[in-house]
């Protein structure tokens, strides 16, 4: 189990992806090849830098996940693994930073006053600063070798945190989608191998206003109902607002 906070030590939580995943599956801004090199990075970082580094391994395939980090565990004797059935709830008095490349820890630990490194800039949460994101080794590296810092700096943001949460999670409706002109557009980015960044120079340009104005008051009608999740049917050709 994790000690507890130490004056000389810092308690680092490595939160491993799973190593099946897509790894450049939002984009390749990252500062390693693959889950493989970040892990073998953070190995050699443990030899040098004497803090007490924990694993937290992905519990999708974890039993697969686990044949794999064994390798690296034997490795690097520096690197302990924690307990199966360890909730992140379980370690919020316990941690001090959390390591990942673009995980979901990066929305949940900085509500708490943990600070989350990232070894990519392009992850979900790269638009926000409520993580501390990186692209490049060298400049990952400095951060590394001087965790207290980036501790000791790091402000909580709970406002910019709920903002993430809502824009990922509670809006489940797509404006375009309620409209004639998504199945152009579709196919218009098939043939034609658009860009996505069309769709929007689509809606300014081409997308009747009496449309968008329809859009528009749906949206203020959710607004003024209090209500707390933005949803849409999607059983008929096209979709339209749950009341």
């Amino acid at each position: 189990k994790p000690k507890k906070k130490q004056n000389k030590k810092l308690n680092v939580l490595i939160s491993a992806h799973c190593f099946t995943d897509a790894v450049h599956v939002h984009g390749t801004k990252n500062c390693f090849s693959d889950y493989y090199d970040w892990i073998d990075y953070l190995g050699k970082m443990s030899l040098s830098k004497k803090h007490n580094w924990l694993i937290k391994l992905h519990p999708s395939e974890y039993d697969d996940n686990l044949k794999k980090m064994g390798y690296f565990l034997n490795k690097y004797p520096s690197l302990k693994l924690v307990n199966k059935n360890t909730k992140n709830v379980d370690l919020l008095k316990k941690i001090d930073v959390v390591l990942s490349v673009y995980g979901t820890v990066g929305r949940e630990y900085p509500l708490f006053g943990i600070p989350v490194i990232n070894a990519s800039s392009c992850g979900p949460h790269s638009g926000y600063k409520f993580n501390y994101h990186f692209d490049q080794i060298d400049s990952y590296h400095e951060a590394i070798t001087n965790l207290e810092n980036y501790i000791k700096d790091f402000k909580i943001d709970k406002k910019k945190i709920f903002e993430f949460y809502y824009l990922r999670y509670c809006l489940d409706f797509s404006f375009l989608f309620n409209s004639k002109y998504i199945n152009e557009i579709n196919e218009n980015m098939r043939i034609k191998n658009m860009h996505p960044h069309s769709v929007s120079e689509i809606w300014l340009k081409d997308i009747e206003n009496s449309v968008r104005l329809d859009i528009f008051d749906e949206v203020k009608k959710f607004i003024d109902s209090k209500q707390y999740r933005f949803t849409a049917n999607n059983n008929g050709n096209y979709s339209s607002f749950i009341r």
